[in-house]
């Protein structure tokens, strides 16, 4: 469920250094995603297959 005590926060610092450390691979990388205790929470599957597109906006779809 909804964590009662969260507080939403954004620490653009966090993004850079996440960012800075894995520009060296290969695959689409998105910030801001709606996953954890918040109130819009968007399951990952663990081992579904997916298409993560991320341009201005991100767009996952689930395959299986």
């Amino acid at each position: 469920g909804e964590n009662a005590a969260y507080e939403e926060s954004f620490d653009p610092f966090a993004n850079q250094l996440i960012a800075s450390r894995i520009a060296q691979y290969d695959f689409p990388v998105a910030f801001g995603f709606p996953n954890g205790h918040i109130y819009d929470n968007r399951p990952l599957i663990i081992g579904g297959e997916v298409e993560l597109h991320v341009q201005s906006s991100v767009h996952l779809n689930f395959i299986k």
